[in-house]
């Protein structure tokens, strides 16, 4: 007896979408970062919250939770406007999202 196997042909070419959408936005964060870096550089507080709770909740939603920390963490201090804290928070950014760049070996 021979049962039919289901067509997962759907399911792939899903996954293979999803892992572009999410590939493309890992190759984007070089783009934002650079944006929050000048946007610090500027003591443009408001830009860099925007650009931060963009990039925490993308991440949250890409499966990334410490890149999506460390740019909450960054949003708060902007809000706060602690440039202290944002410079640190910056610097925590830019090596979390190295991580996320990072090939998985």
């Amino acid at each position: 007896m021979s049962q039919d196997l289901p067509n997962i042909a759907h399911l792939n070419a899903r996954l293979a979408a999803d892992n572009h959408r999410v590939n493309m936005w890992v190759d984007g964060l070089v783009e934002r970062i650079d944006k929050i870096v000048d946007a610090t550089m500027r003591s443009d507080w408001m830009e860099v919250k925007r650009l931060s709770v963009f990039i925490a909740r993308s991440s949250a939603i890409y499966g990334y939770p410490l890149l999506a920390e460390n740019a909450d963490r960054l949003a708060s201090a902007s809000e706060q406007q602690d440039e202290t804290e944002i410079k640190r928070g910056v610097l925590k950014l830019i090596g979390a999202a190295g991580r996320a760049r990072k090939p998985v070996q």
